[in-house]
């Protein structure tokens, strides 16, 4: 978003993609240090939010109004082959950015992350089916990262973007936006901080080291 400060559009790009390795890359078996179980009770719709380990990470979880200070969110699946993270990442060397699917386990890599924290939206209870299809269909598009950071309901997303639009074209209800400058983005906090996010469950790897 030409509107939004510099400082936030880096940290978005750049943060969106600490912490993660594509779909189709295979994690390395770590079995040192914390190891992360996935929750019981986790649902198609449910918001995975993480606080990446890393100076950008930190840098970024700054420009947070919230103490929680994530620096990514995805959108659960649960699918035939497993339950599953779609989100959206900014370009890096040498990897391409755009919609992943990831493993809820990739996702989570406690070696890579600092935090991970599920919400529920309560307005996405009955929409479990359509926003399946709807994920599985931006991942297939191959749309790309939104490097401009401009809130749209067409063309490249960022990844709370993606999260936005979702919501609002399953439920008809718009979440809170945040604003600069007179202009509309989407901050992580306004995916949890509002009266329709239940939070689930909260893990602190630096807590069970």
């Amino acid at each position: 978003m030409k509107n939004v400060v510099t400082f936030i559009a880096i940290f978005l790009a750049l943060g969106a993609a600490t912490g993660s390795k594509p779909a189709d890359v295979p994690a390395v078996a770590e079995t040192k240090g914390p190891q992360f179980t996935v929750p019981a009770g986790l649902k198609t719709g449910d918001l995975v939010f993480r606080k990446g380990k890393g100076l950008i990470s930190t840098m970024f979880g700054m420009t947070s109004a919230a103490p929680e200070q994530f620096s990514h969110v995805g959108m659960v699946a649960v699918e035939k082959e497993g339950t599953f993270v779609y989100h959206m990442i900014g370009n890096t060397v040498p990897a391409k950015g755009g919609c992943k699917r990831e493993s809820l386990e990739s996702f989570c890599n406690p070696n890579q992350n600092s935090r991970i924290s599920f919400y529920r939206l309560t307005i996405l209870e009955k929409c479990q089916h359509s926003i399946k299809e709807q994920l599985q269909a931006v991942y297939a598009s191959g749309i790309q990262f939104d490097e401009k950071f401009e809130l749209s309901d067409r063309g490249p997303l960022y990844c709370s973007e993606l999260i936005y639009n979702l919501v609002k074209k399953s439920s008809h209800i718009a979440l809170p936006l945040s604003y600069h400058r007179h202009a509309p983005y989407v901050s992580l906090d306004n995916l949890y901080n509002n009266s329709f996010a239940i939070k689930l469950t909260d893990i602190n790897y630096s807590k069970t080291k």
